[in-house]
């Protein structure tokens, strides 16, 4: 080998061992059903189901089945010190979740609850979890939560809150999907998965699908179903992109740098794979906008002191000026929504011979 040879082999070798560690695909997978009070049938096997689905996807999978007590601390603390800086990291969770004081819990299945003070002592902490997940400075932090179902230890509870709570202060870059609105319970099902586990299953094998947009196609499904009785809920935001089934090597958009091209070969793939990132990304710019514009429409057509006549047609002008479906958000659902009860609360002060 020539000197000007070794030269060019050494800065390639040092410009390889310069690059990024590849990002892993972790996922935590949590399935609670033999429990001292209210057992449940359908946890375990969802989750043995979603660890064969995020494996077959490329996640290096922690599966836990009926999580005692005593396991809790090191089964959570386990997983986090797994995680390297950057990691895409996938936490699943089915069985009972109960609030207390608004902030949520998953028992485990030893749990002996008597009263409300017993439940911190006997059940994995949510916030606890994401605050471990953000300390490990994980990139991209999904946390998917069939854990609505009717709270078994109630009676004993001086809160009458159903269901789990919101989560205001969520880590950044962190998107929490609950199988049912904060608040409200699901039904464990009666097949072999629980409805939103099926729907969630069915819909994480589209290939390219931002998670964002699948959470939506899931609360569709799940909702019509129901026939309206159960409706997925999402809070939080990602700061990159990212797809359970997405293109090979990354998943996470934002940040990501594509591998340089060996001698001989092409590197347009990596160069697609970058412009339909950047794509994606100012897609989710021009839509945060959007969402903003809308907020601001909102507020306006709130603070309106006027007849009920126009106070409809305000509402009718903000709906037809907002009918798009924001494919990064569920704001833009609730604002509409709203905007629905309002127009038919006003509508409703109109005489009979106005109304459409």
């Amino acid at each position: 080998m020539t000197m000007f040879a070794r030269a060019i082999a050494g800065c390639l070798l040092m410009f390889v061992f310069a690059l990024p560690a590849e990002a892993a695909r972790l996922a935590l997978v949590i399935g609670n059903g033999d429990y001292l009070d209210g057992p449940l049938k359908n946890p375990v096997r969802d989750a043995r189901a979603m660890a064969a689905r995020l494996g077959a996807l490329g996640f290096a999978v922690t599966k836990v089945e009926n999580l005692k007590r005593d396991d809790i601390g090191g089964t959570v603390e386990g997983f986090a010190a797994a995680i390297r800086p950057g990691d895409d990291v996938v936490v699943y969770y089915a069985g009972h979740g109960v609030q207390v004081k608004g902030t949520n819990y998953f028992p485990a299945v030893d749990a002996r609850i008597q009263r409300e003070t017993d439940v911190p002592l006997h059940s994995l902490n949510l916030n606890d979890l994401l605050d471990l997940l953000d300390q490990a400075k994980a990139g991209v932090k999904v946390v998917l939560l069939d854990a609505c179902r009717n709270n078994p230890y109630a009676r004993s509870f001086r809160d009458g809150s159903r269901g789990l709570a919101r989560i205001a202060n969520a880590p950044s870059g962190t998107l929490i999907h609950y199988a049912t609105r904060p608040g409200q319970v699901a039904a464990d099902g009666d097949g072999a998965n629980g409805l939103y586990t099926s729907q969630l299953l069915k819909a994480m094998d589209a290939p390219g699908l931002p998670v964002e947009m699948l959470f939506k196609q899931v609360a569709s499904e799940v909702k019509r179903v129901s026939k309206g009785e159960q409706e997925p809920w999402v809070e939080g935001h990602l700061d990159g992109v990212f797809m359970f089934n997405g293109a090979p090597g990354r998943t996470k958009g934002a940040g990501s740098i594509a591998p340089p091209a060996l001698p001989g070969e092409s590197s347009a793939d990596f160069a697609d794979l970058e412009r339909a990132q950047q794509q994606n990304v100012d897609a989710r710019k021009k839509w945060t906008a959007w969402q903003a514009a809308m907020q601001v429409a909102f507020d306006k057509a709130s603070t309106l002191n006027a007849t009920p006549e126009i106070e409809a047609s305000a509402w009718e002008r903000f709906l037809a000026a907002h009918a798009q479906d924001n494919p990064y958000s569920t704001e833009d659902e609730r604002l509409r929504g709203e905007a629905r009860r309002r127009l038919e609360a006003a509508q409703a002060k109109l005489p009979s011979t106005m109304v459409p």
